[in-house]
């Protein structure tokens, strides 16, 4: 078998094993070679860095305490390259070198053993970790995972695994206002199948949801958020029937005493007498002491015919439409007919008619009150309408 070895120049930057790591660093270069760029992230890290002779390229950025693993792929993505970790080793190479290590890598096996979950459960969640040669299998009997893959990968399922394979606690939620069918399908959307269990009491309206201490955390603040009691708002309708006549007088009506005082008398006897008019007066002018004249003013707007149809009340909630319908529901019927004319079938159905409200309260959190009102006034008449 013939085995192509690829020459690599390693660059070594070892520190005391002692060293504590750094967790955050700081870094502002500019066109700064790559590998140069590495000591640096090595020296405020205290991290053992290997790079291939192909890691090449200028780097350009600036970081504040940020985290290693975050500052590396930052750096190493705009050139085209990327790292795997061995032990306390950190190997970085390109692309291309990494796609050819990972095809002659060894696999291993791990078994592991699960106590709280379900393995074909867990198998579901953990399958997009494993790499393109690596397998995962479910055991039922011995509710175990067994996985093959490289030691990197393997590494980072273990990792998931004890975060999933947690001791599972139930909790029970005595709902209040929610209801209890769409809260049961917003608990499905942050707990999982594969983690944990969401089942309904609709006897108590309750929720029973077993699930991990950190789901069921979740859990407690959604239920907080969502089971609040939602303010209810009263509306009262006054439907008034009202007719207005045309009796309306606005002036000064000045009446004189004595008319021989009057010096100057525009009469309007030549002037043509407008419609539905008996007469026309005269306009006179005159002096006048203040004694002779009498002044009424008057001011007359009448209305009536005030009726009261009704005087609805509705509650309902917040953010909540609701309909006041003063009138009643007519039945229609619809005729169904085919393409040669001849009635197939018909129906009866109804429509609404009357004096109705559409409202829809909105409650803001100082107590302000907005509604949107859509009023609509309809009677019934008898025809015929024909769906061309």
């Amino acid at each position: 078998m013939r085995i192509a070895l690829i020459s690599v120049f390693l660059l070594f930057i070892s520190f005391f094993a002692q060293a504590q790591e750094a967790k955050f660093i700081t870094l502002d270069v500019k066109d700064m070679e790559l590998g140069d760029v590495l000591r640096m992230v090595a020296d405020q890290s205290g991290l053992n860095i290997v790079a291939s002779k192909n890691v090449k390229g200028l780097v350009s950025i600036n970081l504040q305490d940020a985290p290693v693993d975050t500052a590396l792929e930052a750096i190493l993505k705009v050139n085209n390259c990327g790292y795997v970790k061995e032990d306390n080793i950190i190997q970085v190479y390109t692309y291309p070198e990494l796609s050819q290590k990972e095809q002659f890598t060894r696999l291993i096996t791990r078994v592991f053993r699960l106590e709280n979950v379900k393995s074909a459960d867990l198998k579901t969640a953990i399958a997009s970790l494993k790499s393109a040669r690596g397998m995962i299998e479910a055991e039922s009997k011995t509710n175990s995972i067994v996985v093959t893959d490289t030691k990197e990968v393997i590494n980072s399922i273990e990792g998931a695994i004890k975060e999933m394979d947690k001791k599972l606690e139930t909790r029970v939620y005595k709902l209040n206002y929610a209801k209890i069918l769409e809260t049961q399908k917003s608990f499905q959307s942050i707990i999982p199948p594969g983690e944990g269990e969401v089942l309904i009491d609709e006897r108590t309206n309750s929720l029973v949801v077993t699930a991990s201490p950190v789901l069921l955390n979740k859990a407690d603040a959604l239920i907080n958020s969502w089971d609040k009691r939602i303010p209810q708002v009263l509306i009262e309708a006054k439907i008034l029937q009202i007719t207005l006549d045309k009796n309306k007088f606005l002036g000064v009506d000045w009446q004189y005493k004595n008319p021989d005082k009057h010096t100057i008398t525009i009469g309007a006897s030549s002037l043509p007498t407008p419609t539905g008019a008996t007469y026309i007066d005269a306009f006179k002018i005159g002096v006048l002491g203040s004694d002779d004249y009498q002044v009424a003013l008057r001011a007359l707007e009448k209305s009536s015919d005030v009726e009261l149809i009704s005087n609805p009340r509705i509650v309902t909630l917040d953010n909540t439409e609701a309909k006041i319908l003063i009138g009643s529901s007519e039945p229609y019927e619809v005729f169904h007919y085919n393409q040669f004319g001849n009635v197939e079938s018909k129906e009866i159905k109804f429509v609404e008619v009357g004096i109705k409200l559409i409202v829809t309260p909105k409650i803001a959190e100082d107590g302000f009150i907005t509604i949107q009102i859509h009023p609509e006034i309809s009677s019934p008449r008898s025809g015929t309408v024909t769906n061309a």
